[in-house]
């Protein structure tokens, strides 16, 4: 089972060292050994923070800027999406404005960009300030975790 973390503009997706059924652990080769330890005392397995210095004009024009450092072999999946509210406004079909899918392999720290799809990009620019929320779905050979974080931009 996953935990979730929330730590400032950081989340944590952690999971335990080991299955509870498993009668013995892991050897000490299977994990990195630079894994931090969680607040509950489990493993942290990727953090997904949100790089500072970002506005809604750089996300439209670069995409949301985020670091994800992964401890192991991890799949993540990210969604950001305006409220069905505001999408209707914008006469918006989906309120998914961008979705992308990682496979990461190697333990490192990685710099990502969540780019915003052509429609929702057209209807944003005269905006002033949009509401998002970024869904972030983890997943790993133990299980999966469902993190969502509200996020806010504006222009300056």
């Amino acid at each position: 089972m996953l935990v979730v973390a929330l730590a400032g503009a950081q989340l944590a997706l952690a999971a335990p060292a080991f299955a509870a059924g498993d009668p013995t652990p892991p050897s000490p080769s299977a994990n990195p050994p630079a894994s931090p330890a969680s607040p509950d005392g489990s493993t942290v397995v990727a953090a997904v923070s949100l790089l500072k210095d970002q506005d809604l004009n750089t996300v439209l024009r670069n995409g949301l800027a985020l670091e994800l450092v992964a401890s192991r072999e991890v799949d993540l999946k990210l969604e950001l999406s305006v409220s069905p509210r505001t999408a209707m406004a914008l006469h918006m079909r989906d309120p998914r404005v961008a979705v992308h899918n990682w496979q990461v392999i190697m333990p490192k720290t990685y710099g990502i960009k969540l780019r915003l799809n052509r429609a929702a990009h057209r209807r944003l620019r005269k905006v002033k300030r949009v509401h998002f929320e970024l869904r972030s779905v983890l997943s790993t050979s133990a299980g999966n975790s469902i993190a969502t974080n509200p996020l806010t931009f504006g222009r300056p």
